[in-house]
């Protein structure tokens, strides 16, 4: 099939965006958008062939990505200044991939602790498109939601640092805040290991999400498939 045209692709009589940007108003976490440039976005929305009816294509369209709770969680957009990784360059699309393709998975956002969030298509689990966690701490993906729409209506208003507190350290603003959101903060020894469980922030250094990324994705798949 014919990749889609840019005409094509975004949509001008019911885009996505007004609903995405509805929830943002009513965020009980700090949303943070991120700026993009048209010819980025454009650019990232080709390489992903997502419309912008569809609250992903929106977010791709309109932001340069969202950080989400001060910036533990990044949500994947169009990429920027702020936030040098996109949609496309996360999937290994678009010019500059900064990961290797993974099939049958999306990522579509990722926190500061390591931890990613993508889309299954297969790779992980029945490919319904569910949006899948995996652990940091334990290098397991678990199903969180239904799809994009209500994972990302749920970083507006669910609770994320709930979710997020068995790995969170005292100072984690002010460290995340530092390192910005194309970094995560990995464990010495890994918070997979019963000794890195609970780690300090004393154990913790700043490092490319990415590289962490492949690390613990090449690790989960030797433990073996998810549980369930």
């Amino acid at each position: 099939m014919a990749a889609r045209t840019l005409e094509m692709l975004v949509d001008l009589q019911e885009p996505g965006w007004p609903l995405v940007r509805s929830w943002i108003d009513a965020a009980n976490n700090a949303i943070e958008i991120l700026p993009t440039g048209r010819a980025q976005a454009a650019e990232v929305l080709l390489a992903v062939q997502v419309g912008t009816r569809s609250t992903l294509g929106a977010v791709v369209w309109e932001t340069g990505g969202l950080l989400v709770d001060d910036g533990w969680v990044r949500l994947l957009g169009g990429g920027g200044p702020r936030m040098i990784g996109d949609l496309a360059s996360w999937n290994g699309l678009g010019r500059q991939p900064v990961c290797r393709p993974v099939p049958g998975l999306c990522v579509v956002a990722h926190d500061a602790a390591g931890g990613v969030f993508a889309l299954d298509g297969g790779a992980i689990g029945p490919g319904r498109n569910a949006v899948y966690y995996l652990a940091p701490d334990t290098l397991r993906w678990m199903e969180i939601h239904r799809g994009y729409s209500h994972f990302l209506e749920w970083l507006c208003i669910g609770d994320v640092a709930g979710f997020s507190a068995r790995v969170r350290w005292e100072g984690w603003e002010t460290d995340v805040a530092v390192a910005g959101p194309d970094r995560a903060f990995a464990a010495s020894p890994p918070r997979w290991t019963v000794e890195g469980r609970h780690s300090g922030r004393d154990a913790l250094k700043s490092v490319p999400m990415p590289g962490l990324f492949h690390l613990q994705l090449e690790l989960a798949r030797q433990m073996g498939p998810v549980p369930g």
